[in-house]
């Protein structure tokens, strides 16, 4: 919303009594409408804020969800043109995208710092959004790898969690580990609880294929 101020002439000059008896059918020249500046300093940002969150950072969660949001965010930024705090003004429903908004903005996100006055650099703060929107097409895979393992005690509870991947978008091991479910008490083949270990590894391996390798095509030639 904008406050205008009226700058004229006419307003200089006053009102007069017969200014208020005759009617005005649209105002004179010599007033301007102008929005009142924003005097507040505020950091400016190097480069293109739209490169700082891309679709390869989709949270890979989300994109199996296929979920979609708006994340409003405020920034902190520091006389140096540092980002310090990230504030979600207002929160896409997920929290997954909302965090990972805020953690590219912090590793991306460089700014000419506010200044007073006098010149000097100062804390300021820039406001702007983040929408996550599910890609049309599907990236072709990335090869890597992904191991877990973990070990279900007799009361169902896990332990020992372990968590390595080489895809650069997934969760991390302690957000991983931490949302294990509880599992039903483990027994041995005399139905007895007993203590027993998960391991599972998952290679995703992509390459490369001369179009002489796929089946129904042929090469020519002259």
């Amino acid at each position: 919303m904008f406050v205008y101020a009226i700058i004229g002439a006419a307003a200089m000059a006053g009102v007069t009594q017969s200014d208020k008896v005759q009617p005005i059918d649209a105002p004179p020249r010599s007033v301007i409408y102008a929005p009142v500046p924003d005097m507040k300093p505020h950091p400016v940002p190097e480069g293109n804020p739209g490169a700082w969150v891309n679709p390869n950072d989709y949270p890979s969660r989300a994109l199996q969800e296929r979920r979609e949001g708006l994340v409003s965010f405020r920034l902190e930024v520091s006389a140096s043109g540092v980002v310090s705090k990230c504030e979600v003004t207002n929160s896409s429903g997920h929290l997954d995208l909302d965090t990972t908004a805020c953690d590219m903005i912090y590793k991306r996100a460089h700014f000419i710092p506010a200044k007073n006055r006098k010149g000097e650099p100062i804390v300021g703060y820039y406001q702007n959004r983040v929408r996550w929107v599910l890609p049309k097409t599907i990236q072709v895979p990335k090869p890597g790898q992904v191991t877990m393992y973990f070990i279900i005690e007799k009361n169902g509870s896990v332990s020992d969690c372990k968590f390595t991947t080489t895809f650069a978008n997934a969760q991390k091991e302690d957000v991983v580990c931490n949302e294990m479910p509880t599992f039903d008490i483990p027994l041995d083949a005399n139905g007895n609880p007993v203590r027993k270990s998960v391991s599972s590894s998952t290679v995703m391996i992509v390459k490369d294929i001369p179009d002489t390798d796929v089946p129904g095509t042929t090469k020519t030639g002259n």
